[in-house]
């Protein structure tokens, strides 16, 4: 009998990660009834592997235990008789002890697939994910931390949005067969069902309230200033926020203008370096590289990001 697959998807963060999640949840029965098994009820297995590698990731502070969901989440990734497909962005976020971590509790992959943007638009981003969650920094406090964090190779941006860097980690532990897609305009979807060798489903559009909406740069600025205010007052509250953030995203969106933030170009030709690194770690471990554009692989020796 042919080896089954074992799929993980690590990310990165903001890389249509959302979208490709929607897709899959969506079509559970679909894919189970094509011997694919997404496990869980919800929309990705965030929560799943919090709760199993606990401070592995950065940005947690909760040890390992175990739920009821992590316990069947375990169970569904035995079972050897199905393909099997896991979405977390976390898992991009572990050192290698921490995948050695995880890897002794539950199957190894047999393959990780790695979605990826341009650093010089995923830090808007990442910035405007930041202002949802409370942060009062700008756009040019958060490029210079996320440029430092790069520069010493060490520390949660880094952790979480250093592609070639996971892709190293990933390699060296797991052993499996690294798959990159470059997320661009044209058939985003394609791609990932290539790289992640999944059955033909149905693809529906994802309803705007279950999208990340990127917001205008009058928005972003307005919810930065709300953080800081309450911050200040000290009367911040997540909920608020989220009715406040709400009230532009749901429809009819509220945009006040029309442009998206984007960085000044003092930080452009730094990430272009940086990302340009990221690939030669890539290129280095011979990773397959997917082009979102055309959905067709494509040796990483004939791949040159500007």
């Amino acid at each position: 009998m042919k080896k089954k697959n074992v799929v993980f998807h690590i990310g990165m963060m903001k890389t249509a990660t959302t979208y490709f999640q929607n897709i899959v949840s969506n079509n559970r029965e679909a894919l189970a009834s094509q011997g694919w098994v997404y496990p869980g009820t919800r929309l990705n297995h965030q929560s799943e592997i919090y709760t199993l590698c606990g401070t592995d990731i950065s940005w947690r502070t909760t040890e390992a235990s175990s739920t009821p969901e992590s316990d069947q989440f375990v169970r569904d990734l035995s079972d050897t008789n199905n393909n099997r497909l896991v979405s977390s962005e976390a898992l991009a976020n572990l050192t290698e002890q921490g995948i050695e971590n995880l890897l002794s509790s539950i199957s190894a992959p047999t393959s990780v697939i790695i979605s990826m943007r341009p650093l010089t638009t995923i830090v808007p981003s990442a910035w405007q994910q930041s202002l949802k969650g409370g942060s009062k920094s700008t756009i040019e406090d958060y490029a210079e931390r996320f440029i430092q964090s790069f520069e010493a190779r060490e520390g949660s941006l880094y952790r979480t949005y250093a592609f070639g860097a996971a892709a190293q980690r990933w390699h060296n532990v797991a052993k499996a067969s690294i798959k990159v897609i470059r997320i661009g305009s044209g058939d985003t979807w394609g791609a990932f069902r290539k790289a992640c060798e999944l059955p033909s489903v149905e693809v529906l559009e994802v309803p705007s309230a279950r999208r990340n909406i990127a917001l205008s740069v009058g928005v972003c600025e307005i919810v930065r200033r709300y953080n800081e205010k309450c911050q200040k007052n000290g009367t911040f509250d997540k909920r608020r926020l989220d009715t406040l953030i709400s009230c532009f995203m749901e429809p009819p969106e509220v945009k006040l203008d029309e442009k998206k933030p984007t960085l000044p170009q003092k930080y452009l030709d730094t990430l272009e370096r940086l990302e340009k690194a990221e690939w030669d770690t890539m290129s280095a471990i011979g990773v397959k590289v997917y082009n979102a554009t055309t959905a067709k692989r494509v040796r990483m020796s004939l791949l040159k990001p500007k």
